[in-house]
């Protein structure tokens, strides 16, 4: 039996090998999960700057909100910063097609488990 040393004691690669196949299964289960969609609504929009009101505990500086444009298509917006409890965000491409009231669905990603899981993969 194979044996690794760590600071708190010695484990044997078969246990590693157990609990490591139980994290990808965990994670297997968590990415099968129902996504619940986070949206919001276009308040403004001030040159570049659109201002989008909904749950903003829930977000953060550099998440990602696509906006649902009058033109049928998403335009893809990141989060610049919070003013009165509204996001404001800065696309990534021409506003056409953003109005008042349009639907802002925010991207909320469980990043910290994945990055600890995928340490030393590629992809």
């Amino acid at each position: 039996m194979k044996l690794v040393r760590f600071s708190k004691g010695i484990v044997s690669i078969n246990r590693i090998k157990r609990i490591e196949s139980a994290l990808e299964s965990l994670v297997a289960d968590i990415d099968a999960m129902d996504a619940v969609e986070v949206f919001g609504r276009v308040k403004t929009v001030q040159g570049l700057l659109v201002e989008v009101i909904g749950p903003v505990r829930e977000l953060r500086v550099g998440g990602r909100v696509a906006i649902e444009t009058r033109l049928g298509n998403n335009l893809m917006c990141e989060i610049a910063g919070f003013e009165n409890d509204h996001a404001l965000c800065l696309p990534f491409g021409p506003l056409e097609g953003v109005r008042l009231g349009c639907k802002a669905i925010f991207f909320i990603r469980m990043a910290a488990l994945r990055s600890h899981l995928m340490i030393g993969s590629v992809g």
